[in-house]
């Protein structure tokens, strides 16, 4: 089966504590891991106009500033009976303190819960966290050091 082409846009988002948030996806098969805040650009929609709509849509996050592209990340997976080959565009987003709180219902999205974790959290963890390299790459994002944008793999 030929994949689906999908193009979406997600975010390193870091709370003033210097927490990133995660999503954590949990499918019937059981796949299950964390992976950044996003999803799919839609329509007309830039990439900005999509990150604004899925931050808003998964952590209430509104308003939001998003800084500089981070990372590319190509990757294909099974998804609603068919092969998608998914695009991503992943970028720095900073903010306050904040409560996540969905204002759309994430179940149908798979999605199973949304927390904020440390530095020391994501070192420590034997859970998938997606990108894989995120928990390596964040100290570095967190002391200023943002290089050209990268292809930061599965």
């Amino acid at each position: 089966m030929e994949a689906v082409e999908r193009r979406a846009v997600r975010a390193v988002v870091v709370d003033a504590r210097e927490r990133v948030l995660l999503v954590r996806f949990s499918f019937p098969d059981g796949t299950d891991f964390w992976a950044t805040p996003g999803g799919g650009v839609e329509g007309d929609e830039d990439e900005a106009d999509a990150l604004r709509r899925e931050l808003a849509e998964e952590a209430g996050l509104n308003d939001v500033v998003i800084g500089p592209c981070l990372w590319t990340r190509d990757h294909t997976f099974p998804w609603d009976g068919r092969s998608v080959r998914q695009r991503e565009t992943i970028y720095l987003v900073r903010v306050g303190d904040h409560e996540a709180a969905p204002t759309v219902d994430l179940a149908a999205e798979g999605v199973a819960e949304i927390r904020w974790w440390t530095l020391a959290e994501l070192a420590a963890t034997a859970e998938r966290i997606v990108p894989a390299a995120l928990p390596t790459a964040l100290p570095g994002i967190l002391a200023g050091a943002i290089a050209d944008p990268y292809d930061i793999g599965l």
